[in-house]
């Protein structure tokens, strides 16, 4: 298992945005006044800064760009998700035939989920915890296994709070496997410290906020990773 770097998401001013056009996503170098996203075509766009509301339109976007890549590669996605819930798998379906390269996802939400529906051991959790780059290397490695048609798979678990161990509040693993290159993961930090402007201190905005970034961040990785294949 390979674990590569941090990522620490900071939500400070806007890089490039997402407009819409005859209903469909476009993407725009330039700030109006009053712009409110910003586009992360790859993850390297996301890591950058981007604004603290984040629109459909930028999830869209990212979205119909993992389309162009899984299509190129010949690729078919699964996912496997505990703090988005099923919010990855869910964006990239608001995208018209993307029934040809989502195989579908596992919402394992709960700690017994990921026991009994993707085999993740009990005393892995134990001794790793259940946010762990282990733990996301073993969800995203079972979903391909448990799908024979998927040729790749993604997965992710946080704490995306806002009761979280302070610890790990904020902190997410991904992990990425394929059936040739094995699996790897990485860390991404969500902390209220990483988000600088306005901060909401609802609990349920803040998991919004949380699980959008979350979202943006985790199909970015998806999309560098499609794009180093052969």
């Amino acid at each position: 298992m390979e674990i590569v770097c941090e990522v620490t998401f900071s939500f400070i001013g806007l890089q490039k945005r997402a407009v819409e056009k005859d209903g469909e996503p476009q993407q725009s170098d330039s700030v109006g006044e009053g712009t409110i996203l910003s586009f992360p075509s790859t993850q390297n766009d996301v890591k950058k800064n981007c604004s603290p509301m984040v629109h459909q339109a930028a999830l869209d976007t990212v979205a119909f760009r993992t389309l162009d890549l899984l299509r190129q590669k010949r690729q078919v996605l699964v996912t496997a998700e505990s703090c988005t819930a099923g919010l990855i798998s869910a964006s990239l379906a608001r995208v018209p035939g993307m029934s040809a390269c989502l195989a579908g996802s596992f919402a394992v939400y709960q700690i017994a989920s990921k026991v009994k529906w993707l085999d993740i051991p009990a005393e892995i959790i134990l001794k790793h915890d259940v946010v762990s780059a282990e733990v996301a290397a073993l969800m995203a490695t079972n979903a391909l296994k448990r799908t024979d048609h998927a040729t790749v798979a993604f997965s992710i678990t946080g704490h995306l709070g806002p009761d979280a161990p302070e610890a790990l509040d904020g902190i997410a693993w991904l992990g990425y496997a394929t059936r040739v290159s094995g699996v790897r993961s990485v860390k991404l930090n969500l902390s209220r410290e990483s988000v600088s402007g306005p901060k909401s201190t609802e609990p349920l905005h803040i998991r919004h906020e949380r699980q959008q970034v979350a979202v943006l961040e985790s199909l970015g990785f998806l999309c560098d990773r499609l794009a180093e294949m052969d």
